[in-house]
Protein backbone atom coordinates (compact mmCIF):
# COMPACT_ATOMS: atom_id res chain seq x y z
CA UNK A 1 0.00 0.00 0.00
CA UNK A 2 1.12 3.55 -0.58
CA UNK A 3 1.38 6.12 2.19
CA UNK A 4 -0.07 8.97 0.15
CA UNK A 5 -3.85 9.03 0.05
CA UNK A 6 -4.28 9.64 -3.68
CA UNK A 7 -5.09 6.41 -5.56
CA UNK A 8 -2.42 5.08 -7.91
CA UNK A 9 0.08 7.69 -6.75
CA UNK A 10 2.71 5.27 -5.52
CA UNK A 11 4.98 5.23 -8.57
CA UNK A 12 4.94 8.97 -9.26
CA UNK A 13 5.37 9.72 -5.57
CA UNK A 14 8.37 7.43 -5.32
CA UNK A 15 9.94 9.23 -8.23
CA UNK A 16 9.30 12.54 -6.52
CA UNK A 17 11.04 11.20 -3.44
CA UNK A 18 14.03 10.16 -5.52
CA UNK A 19 14.24 13.49 -7.30
CA UNK A 20 13.62 15.62 -4.24
CA UNK A 21 16.00 13.65 -2.07
CA UNK A 22 18.75 13.55 -4.67
CA UNK A 23 18.36 17.26 -5.35
CA UNK A 24 18.90 18.16 -1.72
CA UNK A 25 21.78 15.73 -1.36
CA UNK A 26 23.50 16.97 -4.49
CA UNK A 27 23.03 20.59 -3.50
CA UNK A 28 25.02 19.96 -0.37
CA UNK A 29 27.97 18.56 -2.27
CA UNK A 30 28.85 21.73 -4.16
CA UNK A 31 31.71 22.71 -1.90
CA UNK A 32 33.22 19.25 -2.02
CA UNK A 33 33.02 19.30 -5.81
CA UNK A 34 34.58 22.75 -6.10
CA UNK A 35 31.59 24.26 -7.91
CA UNK A 36 30.42 27.75 -7.00
CA UNK A 37 26.77 28.64 -7.20
CA UNK A 38 26.12 31.20 -9.90
CA UNK A 39 23.94 34.17 -9.02
CA UNK A 40 20.51 34.35 -10.50
CA UNK A 41 19.45 37.15 -12.79
CA UNK A 42 18.85 40.45 -11.01
CA UNK A 43 15.32 40.81 -9.68
CA UNK A 44 12.92 43.11 -11.47
CA UNK A 45 13.14 46.67 -10.20
CA UNK A 46 10.30 47.89 -8.07
CA UNK A 47 7.65 49.82 -9.93
CA UNK A 48 7.52 53.56 -9.27
CA UNK A 49 4.63 54.53 -7.00
CA UNK A 50 1.75 56.16 -8.81
CA UNK A 51 1.15 59.88 -8.43
CA UNK A 52 -1.49 60.82 -5.86
CA UNK A 53 -4.94 61.09 -7.37
CA UNK A 54 -6.64 64.44 -7.35
CA UNK A 55 -9.65 64.70 -5.11
CA UNK A 56 -12.92 64.69 -7.03
CA UNK A 57 -14.58 68.08 -7.28
CA UNK A 58 -17.64 67.20 -5.24
CA UNK A 59 -15.76 65.36 -2.55
CA UNK A 60 -15.15 66.58 0.97
CA UNK A 61 -11.89 68.47 1.43
CA UNK A 62 -9.80 65.49 2.43
CA UNK A 63 -6.47 64.63 0.92
CA UNK A 64 -6.73 61.81 -1.59
CA UNK A 65 -4.57 58.78 -0.70
CA UNK A 66 -1.70 57.78 -2.90
CA UNK A 67 -2.10 54.63 -4.97
CA UNK A 68 -0.49 51.54 -3.41
CA UNK A 69 3.07 50.97 -4.53
CA UNK A 70 3.84 47.74 -6.36
CA UNK A 71 5.92 45.52 -4.05
CA UNK A 72 9.25 44.47 -5.44
CA UNK A 73 9.64 40.69 -5.72
CA UNK A 74 11.92 38.96 -3.27
CA UNK A 75 15.43 38.36 -4.64
CA UNK A 76 15.71 34.88 -6.10
CA UNK A 77 18.07 32.59 -4.22
CA UNK A 78 21.03 31.57 -6.34
CA UNK A 79 20.39 28.10 -7.74
CA UNK A 80 22.74 25.30 -6.87
CA UNK A 81 25.10 24.17 -9.59
CA UNK A 82 24.87 20.38 -9.61
CA UNK A 83 27.26 19.68 -12.46
CA UNK A 84 30.03 17.36 -11.34
CA UNK A 85 28.52 16.60 -7.93
CA UNK A 86 28.44 13.07 -6.51
CA UNK A 87 25.50 11.80 -4.49
CA UNK A 88 26.21 8.76 -2.32
CA UNK A 89 23.20 6.53 -1.61
CA UNK A 90 23.25 3.90 1.15
CA UNK A 91 20.63 1.23 1.71
CA UNK A 92 19.85 -2.39 2.39
CA UNK A 93 20.66 -5.17 -0.04
CA UNK A 94 17.89 -5.90 -2.54
CA UNK A 95 19.11 -9.32 -3.63
CA UNK A 96 15.80 -10.84 -2.56
CA UNK A 97 13.82 -8.47 -4.81
CA UNK A 98 15.91 -7.58 -7.88
CA UNK A 99 13.00 -5.80 -9.58
CA UNK A 100 13.17 -3.10 -6.90
CA UNK A 101 16.82 -2.53 -7.74
CA UNK A 102 15.96 -1.93 -11.37
CA UNK A 103 13.17 0.55 -10.61
CA UNK A 104 14.96 2.67 -8.01
CA UNK A 105 18.32 2.76 -9.75
CA UNK A 106 16.67 3.63 -13.06
CA UNK A 107 14.99 6.64 -11.43
CA UNK A 108 18.22 7.75 -9.81
CA UNK A 109 20.36 7.31 -12.90
CA UNK A 110 17.83 9.12 -15.07
CA UNK A 111 17.84 12.07 -12.67
CA UNK A 112 21.65 12.06 -12.61
CA UNK A 113 21.87 12.11 -16.39
CA UNK A 114 19.49 15.06 -16.65
CA UNK A 115 21.49 17.05 -14.09
CA UNK A 116 25.03 16.01 -15.06
CA UNK A 117 25.81 14.47 -11.69
CA UNK A 118 27.06 11.10 -10.51
CA UNK A 119 25.15 8.75 -8.20
CA UNK A 120 26.72 5.85 -6.36
CA UNK A 121 24.54 3.09 -4.88
CA UNK A 122 25.92 1.19 -1.91
CA UNK A 123 23.76 -1.78 -0.96
CA UNK A 124 24.70 -3.90 2.02
CA UNK A 125 23.09 -6.59 4.15
CA UNK A 126 25.02 -5.26 7.17
CA UNK A 127 23.16 -1.96 7.09
CA UNK A 128 23.09 -1.19 10.83
CA UNK A 129 26.86 -1.07 11.47
CA UNK A 130 27.34 0.79 8.20
CA UNK A 131 24.81 3.45 9.21
CA UNK A 132 26.44 3.81 12.61
CA UNK A 133 29.83 4.32 10.97
CA UNK A 134 28.47 6.98 8.59
CA UNK A 135 26.88 8.91 11.46
CA UNK A 136 29.93 8.69 13.73
CA UNK A 137 32.44 9.65 11.03
CA UNK A 138 30.10 12.16 9.35
CA UNK A 139 30.96 10.87 5.92
CA UNK A 140 30.59 8.08 3.40
CA UNK A 141 26.95 8.59 2.40
CA UNK A 142 24.44 11.38 1.81
CA UNK A 143 21.09 9.65 1.35
CA UNK A 144 19.84 6.62 3.25
CA UNK A 145 17.12 4.05 2.70
CA UNK A 146 16.32 2.43 6.04
CA UNK A 147 13.63 0.20 7.52
CA UNK A 148 13.66 1.07 11.21
CA UNK A 149 11.82 4.26 12.25
CA UNK A 150 13.88 7.46 11.87
CA UNK A 151 13.76 7.96 15.64
CA UNK A 152 16.35 5.18 15.98
CA UNK A 153 18.97 7.31 14.18
CA UNK A 154 17.45 10.77 14.68
CA UNK A 155 20.80 12.26 15.69
CA UNK A 156 22.13 11.61 12.20
CA UNK A 157 19.23 12.79 10.02
CA UNK A 158 18.33 16.17 8.53
CA UNK A 159 14.91 17.79 8.68
CA UNK A 160 13.08 17.01 5.40
CA UNK A 161 9.74 18.55 6.36
CA UNK A 162 9.72 20.74 3.24
CA UNK A 163 9.95 17.68 0.99
CA UNK A 164 7.33 15.80 3.02
CA UNK A 165 4.95 18.77 2.86
CA UNK A 166 5.40 19.08 -0.90
CA UNK A 167 4.74 15.39 -1.52
CA UNK A 168 1.82 15.36 0.89
CA UNK A 169 0.10 18.19 -0.93
CA UNK A 170 0.81 16.59 -4.29
CA UNK A 171 -0.56 13.22 -3.22
CA UNK A 172 -3.58 14.31 -1.20
CA UNK A 173 -2.15 13.85 2.29
CA UNK A 174 -0.64 10.95 4.23
CA UNK A 175 -2.18 7.98 5.96
CA UNK A 176 -1.84 8.23 9.77
CA UNK A 177 1.01 5.72 9.95
CA UNK A 178 3.34 8.01 8.00
CA UNK A 179 3.67 10.96 10.41
CA UNK A 180 3.39 8.56 13.36
CA UNK A 181 6.63 6.85 12.33
CA UNK A 182 8.45 9.55 10.37
CA UNK A 183 7.98 12.68 12.50
CA UNK A 184 10.30 13.22 15.47
CA UNK A 185 9.95 16.30 17.69
CA UNK A 186 7.73 17.95 15.11
CA UNK A 187 10.10 17.37 12.18
CA UNK A 188 9.87 14.90 9.32
CA UNK A 189 13.17 12.99 9.34
CA UNK A 190 12.22 10.52 6.61
CA UNK A 191 10.13 10.27 3.45
CA UNK A 192 8.14 7.00 3.56
CA UNK A 193 8.25 4.89 0.42
CA UNK A 194 5.39 2.57 1.30
CA UNK A 195 4.31 0.12 3.97
CA UNK A 196 5.55 -3.41 4.59
CA UNK A 197 3.03 -5.68 6.28
CA UNK A 198 4.37 -8.81 7.96
CA UNK A 199 2.86 -12.25 7.36
CA UNK A 200 3.80 -15.85 7.95
CA UNK A 201 5.35 -17.28 4.78
CA UNK A 202 5.11 -21.06 5.19
CA UNK A 203 5.52 -24.29 3.26
CA UNK A 204 1.99 -25.62 3.07
CA UNK A 205 3.25 -28.83 1.50
CA UNK A 206 5.43 -29.48 4.57
CA UNK A 207 2.55 -28.79 6.97
CA UNK A 208 0.25 -31.18 5.12
CA UNK A 209 2.74 -33.92 5.87
CA UNK A 210 2.16 -33.07 9.55
CA UNK A 211 -1.61 -33.27 9.12
CA UNK A 212 -2.24 -29.51 8.89
CA UNK A 213 -3.87 -27.59 6.06
CA UNK A 214 -2.88 -24.13 7.31
CA UNK A 215 -0.34 -22.58 9.63
CA UNK A 216 -1.24 -22.89 13.35
CA UNK A 217 -3.41 -20.12 14.77
CA UNK A 218 -1.48 -19.67 18.05
CA UNK A 219 2.19 -19.38 18.96
CA UNK A 220 1.93 -22.41 21.26
CA UNK A 221 0.61 -24.55 18.40
CA UNK A 222 3.26 -23.15 16.07
CA UNK A 223 5.96 -24.17 18.55
CA UNK A 224 4.67 -27.76 18.60
CA UNK A 225 4.62 -28.22 14.83
CA UNK A 226 7.87 -26.28 14.45
CA UNK A 227 9.59 -28.69 16.81
CA UNK A 228 8.55 -31.60 14.59
CA UNK A 229 9.64 -29.84 11.42
CA UNK A 230 13.05 -28.91 12.83
CA UNK A 231 13.63 -32.56 13.76
CA UNK A 232 13.18 -33.34 10.05
CA UNK A 233 15.65 -30.67 8.96
CA UNK A 234 12.95 -28.11 8.13
CA UNK A 235 13.29 -25.41 10.80
CA UNK A 236 11.50 -22.10 11.08
CA UNK A 237 13.42 -19.04 9.88
CA UNK A 238 12.41 -16.43 12.46
CA UNK A 239 14.99 -13.64 12.50
CA UNK A 240 16.07 -12.82 16.07
CA UNK A 241 19.07 -10.67 15.22
CA UNK A 242 19.90 -7.04 15.94
CA UNK A 243 21.72 -6.94 12.60
CA UNK A 244 18.45 -6.94 10.65
CA UNK A 245 16.80 -3.54 10.89
CA UNK A 246 13.64 -4.81 9.22
CA UNK A 247 13.06 -8.45 10.17
CA UNK A 248 14.73 -8.26 13.57
CA UNK A 249 12.58 -5.38 14.81
CA UNK A 250 9.38 -6.72 13.27
CA UNK A 251 9.65 -10.21 14.74
CA UNK A 252 10.66 -8.99 18.18
CA UNK A 253 7.68 -6.65 18.34
CA UNK A 254 5.23 -9.28 17.07
CA UNK A 255 6.24 -11.58 19.92
CA UNK A 256 6.39 -8.79 22.51
CA UNK A 257 2.88 -7.56 21.69
CA UNK A 258 1.41 -11.07 21.46
CA UNK A 259 2.41 -11.64 25.08
CA UNK A 260 1.04 -8.28 26.25
CA UNK A 261 4.32 -6.37 26.37
CA UNK A 262 5.08 -2.91 25.02
CA UNK A 263 8.08 -0.65 24.60
CA UNK A 264 6.61 2.62 25.85
CA UNK A 265 3.86 3.91 28.08
CA UNK A 266 1.44 6.57 26.77
CA UNK A 267 3.53 9.26 28.50
CA UNK A 268 6.66 8.18 26.62
CA UNK A 269 8.40 6.39 29.47
CA UNK A 270 9.91 2.95 28.93
CA UNK A 271 7.62 0.02 29.65
CA UNK A 272 9.87 -2.97 28.91
CA UNK A 273 10.43 -3.85 32.56
CA UNK A 274 7.36 -6.06 32.91
CA UNK A 275 6.31 -9.67 33.40
CA UNK A 276 4.84 -9.59 29.87
CA UNK A 277 8.22 -8.71 28.37
CA UNK A 278 9.82 -11.53 30.34
CA UNK A 279 7.17 -13.98 29.12
CA UNK A 280 7.79 -13.00 25.49
CA UNK A 281 11.56 -13.42 25.93
CA UNK A 282 11.16 -16.83 27.52
CA UNK A 283 8.93 -17.96 24.67
CA UNK A 284 11.31 -16.54 22.04
CA UNK A 285 14.17 -18.52 23.57
CA UNK A 286 12.10 -21.71 23.60
CA UNK A 287 10.94 -21.12 20.02
CA UNK A 288 14.50 -20.57 18.86
CA UNK A 289 15.92 -23.60 20.64
CA UNK A 290 13.19 -26.06 19.67
CA UNK A 291 11.89 -24.91 16.29
CA UNK A 292 14.12 -22.29 14.72
CA UNK A 293 17.19 -22.30 12.51
CA UNK A 294 20.19 -21.95 14.87
CA UNK A 295 21.51 -19.20 12.62
CA UNK A 296 18.45 -17.04 13.28
CA UNK A 297 20.26 -15.04 15.96
CA UNK A 298 22.75 -13.87 13.34
CA UNK A 299 20.41 -13.25 10.39
CA UNK A 300 20.50 -10.09 8.34
CA UNK A 301 17.44 -8.89 6.41
CA UNK A 302 18.15 -11.19 3.46
CA UNK A 303 18.92 -14.39 5.37
CA UNK A 304 15.47 -15.91 5.81
CA UNK A 305 14.54 -14.94 2.26
CA UNK A 306 17.53 -16.83 0.95
CA UNK A 307 16.97 -19.81 3.24
CA UNK A 308 13.31 -20.14 2.32
CA UNK A 309 13.97 -19.85 -1.42
CA UNK A 310 16.70 -22.49 -1.09
CA UNK A 311 14.16 -24.91 0.40
CA UNK A 312 15.88 -25.00 3.80
CA UNK A 313 13.12 -23.37 5.90
CA UNK A 314 9.51 -24.26 6.59
CA UNK A 315 8.45 -20.78 7.76
CA UNK A 316 9.65 -17.19 7.68
CA UNK A 317 8.02 -14.06 9.07
CA UNK A 318 8.39 -11.58 6.24
CA UNK A 319 6.67 -9.47 3.61
CA UNK A 320 6.09 -10.41 -0.04
CA UNK A 321 9.80 -10.38 -0.90
CA UNK A 322 9.85 -14.18 -0.70
CA UNK A 323 6.81 -15.07 -2.78
CA UNK A 324 7.47 -12.68 -5.66
CA UNK A 325 10.98 -13.98 -6.46
CA UNK A 326 9.73 -17.55 -5.95
CA UNK A 327 7.12 -17.07 -8.66
CA UNK A 328 9.84 -16.17 -11.13
CA UNK A 329 12.81 -18.26 -10.07
CA UNK A 330 11.49 -21.03 -7.78
CA UNK A 331 8.05 -22.02 -9.13
CA UNK A 332 8.00 -25.30 -7.19
CA UNK A 333 8.48 -23.43 -3.91
CA UNK A 334 5.90 -20.82 -4.91
CA UNK A 335 3.38 -23.59 -5.61
CA UNK A 336 4.05 -25.24 -2.26
CA UNK A 337 3.91 -22.15 -0.05
CA UNK A 338 1.15 -20.02 1.41
CA UNK A 339 0.63 -17.08 3.76
CA UNK A 340 -1.07 -16.58 7.11
CA UNK A 341 -1.59 -13.86 9.69
CA UNK A 342 0.87 -13.85 12.61
CA UNK A 343 -0.23 -16.32 15.32
CA UNK A 344 -2.12 -15.30 18.44
CA UNK A 345 -0.46 -15.03 21.83
CA UNK A 346 -1.93 -14.68 25.33
CA UNK A 347 -2.73 -11.03 24.55
CA UNK A 348 -4.16 -11.67 21.10
CA UNK A 349 -3.05 -11.39 17.48
CA UNK A 350 -1.01 -8.43 16.29
CA UNK A 351 0.15 -7.35 12.87
CA UNK A 352 3.16 -5.24 12.02
CA UNK A 353 3.46 -2.49 9.45
CA UNK A 354 6.86 -1.01 8.70
CA UNK A 355 7.57 2.09 6.62
CA UNK A 356 10.96 2.03 4.89
CA UNK A 357 12.06 5.59 4.27
CA UNK A 358 14.54 7.78 2.47
CA UNK A 359 16.38 10.36 4.53
CA UNK A 360 19.32 12.73 4.27
CA UNK A 361 22.26 12.52 6.66
CA UNK A 362 22.63 15.82 8.48
CA UNK A 363 26.36 16.01 7.80
CA UNK A 364 25.59 16.49 4.10
CA UNK A 365 26.54 20.08 3.32
CA UNK A 366 23.50 22.12 2.45
CA UNK A 367 21.07 19.64 3.99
Amino acid sequence: MTILRRPNSGLSSRRSVVEAGLAVGATGLLIACGEDAKPAAAPTAAAKPAEPSKAPAAAAPTTAPAAAATKAPEPTKAPAVLKGATVRWLGGEWSFLPALTEVLEAFGNDWAKQNNVTISFEKTTDILPRVQTVIETKGGADIIQYSSPPATIANGLADVSDIADFLGKEGGGYLPAAPFQQVVDGKWLGIPMGQHNWFVNYRQDYLKEEGLDTFPDTWDEALKVGTKLKAKGRPFGVCMSDQASGDGNANSRLLLWAFGGKEFNPDGTLALDSKETLASLEFAIELHNKANDPGGVGYNDASNNQGFLAGKLSMALNVNTIYLPALKNNPDIAAGMNHALPPKGPAGRFGYGQLPFWGIFNHTKGA
